[in-house]
Order: structure tokens, then C-alpha cells, then sequence
């Protein structure tokens, strides 16, 4: 019979240090950045090119104009000045698709989590704003970033969540948890340590990790309090599937998309 640990022996010292693994969260304000990012192409491209960090990108990458992605009003009326420069923008992001393998392999890290994050929600803001201009050449030309965008994400997804698991894994080893990303497109997310023997440090945890875990699109969470516990606790998370272009928007604990 396996020993089941006292659920309260998790120590306050560890659970400082489970709040603290989410240190990079509150860079990514998604909803700022849906409502910001429509004209950032042209910074998304010049930092492809020029391979700065990650760090850097990720402050030049918001910008400072406002938009609300869910306005659906025609932009036909607009006159050609600004057709051209939604064009560029557009061409500009599928420079920035096309680099995007290419980025996210020389910034495996968390921070470049963050900024590849942030290209797709900005690339989903753009293709928006083609698609609702009525111009037949910029509508078409949305749609072929569109195109590429969801290949792309088909790739990079994956990529994103095994770097984040990685990421768990290196930090939280050395507090005896065992962290695991399981299935092909690496959507599931296993956690084992003694201290999820107690519900709450199960709501815990998932609390603090909710945001990244959402944004990288993994599909479950299982936590377990034994290698050999038959038991376990698993959270079924409501994210789009990697061929989805979507805008986040974090209601509470929640996250749509659209």
C-alpha cells in the first residue's frame, strides 16, 4: 500500500516559490495588447530581421495605438493612403510568419514564449483589419498571411508548450516535482509532487500557471501526488485548437477567444 504524505506539509517557502514561476505573466496584459498591437507588424518584422533579444522585442512589440479587434465596421471608406499602409503592414507580417520558426529556435526560452505569443495576437489583429478594409486586393492578401499564420502556429505551438514545460520542469526539479509534457502536438501537462495529495495546492498552482497555460494552449493538466497514485486530479482547459486564429481576452479566471 502506498504511504499518502500529510497534505499540509507543503511549506510556505515552496509555496512562495509555486507563486513565483509565474514572474513573466503580468508582461503578457493580453487584452492591452489585442487592443494595441493592430500597427505593430512593422516593429514584428524589424526584429525578426535584425535578431535583437527577445527582452527587447517583447518592449518594442506593443505599441502605443489603440484598437478594439472586435469592431467589425467596413473600412472601404478609408482612402487609399490608408490601404497602403494597411498593406505594408500586412506584408510586413508575413515577413514576421515566415521568421517565426526561425525566432522561436534562437529564443528558447520563456521570454521568447512571450513575444511569439504576442506576434500571433498582433498577426490575428492584422489579418482582422485586412479582411474588414473592402479592398479586394488587401482582403486577399489577409487571407494568404491568414493562411500562413495557421501553418505556422501548427509548428510553433507545440514548440512553445515543450519550452514551457521545459522551463517548469528546470525550476520546480529541484523541489521534487516531476513535470511532463505528454501527447504528439505536446498538449498535456503532467505534474507530480506530494503536495497534491491537497486539493488546494492543486487550485493553487493551477491558479498561478492559468495564464500561461491558456495562452500556450495546452489541453490538460494532471497532477498527481505519486508516481504510483492511482488517483489524480486533471483540468480540462477550453483553448482553441493550433489552426485557430483567435484574439485572447482573460475574463476573471477565464479566457475567450474570438
Amino acid at each position: 500500500m502506498t504511504y499518502k504524505p500529510n497534505p499540509n506539509q507543503v511549506s510556505y517557502r515552496l509555496k512562495q516559490f509555486i507563486t513565483s514561476i509565474a514572474f513573466f505573466i503580468p508582461i503578457i496584459v493580453l487584452g492591452q495588447i489585442a487592443e494595441n498591437t493592430v500597427r505593430s507588424g512593422n516593429k514584428i518584422a524589424e526584429t525578426i530581421s535584425s535578431e535583437t533579444t527577445a527582452k527587447n522585442n517583447l518592449q518594442n512589440i506593443v505599441s502605443t495605438n489603440e484598437v478594439n479587434p472586435a469592431n467589425k465596421t467596413s473600412l472601404s471608406s478609408l482612402p487609399d493612403s490608408e490601404h497602403l499602409k494597411i498593406k505594408a503592414t500586412i506584408e510586413k507580417h508575413i515577413r514576421a510568419v515566415e521568421g517565426s520558426e526561425r525566432f522561436i529556435e534562437s529564443n528558447n526560452n520563456t521570454e521568447g514564449v512571450v513575444m511569439a505569443i504576442s506576434m500571433m495576437d498582433a498577426t490575428a489583429s492584422v489579418i482582422q483589419e485586412g479582411i474588414n478594409s473592402g479592398n479586394k486586393e488587401i482582403v486577399l492578401l489577409a487571407k494568404k498571411l491568414e493562411k500562413m499564420a495557421i501553418n505556422a502556429q501548427e509548428v510553433n505551438l507545440p514548440k512553445l508548450r515543450a519550452i514551457y514545460g521545459n522551463f517548469l520542469k528546470e525550476k520546480l526539479g529541484d523541489h521534487n516535482f516531476t513535470v511532463t509534457v505528454l501527447g504528439n502536438k505536446k498538449t498535456e501537462l503532467s505534474f507530480t509532487n506530494h503536495s497534491f495529495a491537497d486539493n488546494k495546492n492543486i487550485s493553487m498552482f493551477q491558479d498561478n500557471l492559468s495564464s500561461m497555460l491558456h495562452l500556450t494552449r495546452f489541453k490538460q493538466i494532471t497532477y498527481r501526488w505519486s508516481n504510483h497514485a492511482n488517483d489524480y486530479k486533471s483540468h480540462i482547459l477550453n483553448t482553441p485548437p493550433d489552426d485557430k486564429i483567435v484574439h485572447h481576452r482573460k475574463q476573471g479566471s477565464n479566457y475567450k477567444y474570438y
